[in-house]
């Protein structure tokens, strides 16, 4: 299902998958240039592309080390031209590629596979990374085109419970030595994407973000609607960040400094995304793999602290 469009490039998503405009440290991220597509499974998969277009190159690199890896993979920058009138040039990341120069792309035609890249973390799920640009440089970091979201053309409906006012409770789904995921009844659904609920300004928004560590993130709304750099952007009743840009469907915004604890343990953070599906997961990161001693199943509650509070006492 198409999900973005950059200048006449229309880029899809798998119907049961989830998508991310921020959730990463990397600079197009912060910029909303860049769009990372994970499958719903998060394990190694077959990559299917999300665009068409003619294969121009395939640059093969060796990305950062990672002391969490066993093995080293590289990497290999896929670009596609588009078919436009005036073509634009799509990057594709973090694929093992299948596909050779001079190759015609169909949307959801193979790639390759998905690999786990050196430029991840240890929490970090197989994904496509795609950006478009005009022309330039293409195989430098900077000079990507903005992304406008798609609506996916389903009615804005509230779920259950969309922003308890204290604390948030969880169901335990999947435990990881590198990442927890639970269900949460804190989830909202915009134009057809499930996403756990921020408010700027008391307009309830899907939150897009790695919260607090990697330091900026997003926020997506329904409708055009007036928000300012300076505004606070809240969790329930707790501020944990400060809109710092703004476009008429989503804003950016900057963390404030903040622990968050899952039943009196502190974690990492949490990674937040778009869930073209209604699965509404949290991904809830450990301070280290490993480091929270819970299970499937269990019932677990969030809560936020800024730095200055003094730490609960874990149960």
């Amino acid at each position: 299902m198409p999900v973005a469009e950059v200048e006449g490039v229309d880029i899809h998503a798998p119907h049961d998958g989830f998508i991310s405009y921020f959730n990463s440290p990397y600079y197009a991220h912060q910029k909303a240039t860049a769009l990372d597509i994970y499958a719903l499974n998060r394990d190694y998969n077959v990559a299917f592309s999300p665009v068409a277009g003619r294969v121009m190159k395939i640059h093969s690199f060796m990305p950062p080390g990672r002391s969490f890896l066993q093995q080293h993979d590289p990497e290999q920058l896929i670009i596609l031209a588009s078919k436009n009138l005036q073509p634009r040039f799509i990057r594709l990341l973090h694929i093992n590629s299948a596909v050779k120069v001079g190759d015609n792309i169909a949307v959801g035609d193979k790639l390759g596979t998905l690999i786990r890249s050196g430029f991840f973390n240890y929490w970090t799920d197989p994904h496509i990374h795609i950006d478009v640009r005009r022309h330039g440089n293409l195989l430098r970091a900077k000079g990507s085109l903005s992304l406008t979201p798609r609506s996916i053309h389903l009615p804005i409906s509230m779920l259950p419970d969309p922003a308890p006012s204290s604390g948030h409770d969880l169901t335990l789904v999947q435990v990881k030595r590198e990442y927890i995921l639970a269900k949460t009844k804190s989830a909202l659904q915009i134009n057809g994407v499930y996403g756990f609920v921020g408010t700027v300004n008391a307009t309830l928004g899907l939150l897009d973000a790695g919260l607090p560590h990697y330091t900026y993130g997003g926020i997506h709304f329904a409708n055009n609607i007036h928000v300012t750099p300076g505004s606070l952007l809240s969790i329930g009743s707790q501020v944990v960040g400060t809109v710092i840009d703004t476009t008429p469907r989503f804003a950016m915004f900057q963390a404030r400094p903040l622990n968050i604890y899952l039943n009196g343990q502190r974690v990492r953070g949490l990674s937040l995304y778009l869930y073209l599906n209604n699965h509404r997961l949290l991904k809830i990161i450990p301070l280290t793999p490993g480091g929270l001693f819970l299970k499937k199943g269990d019932s677990a509650q969030l809560s936020f602290h800024p730095i200055t509070s003094p730490e609960p006492m874990s149960s």
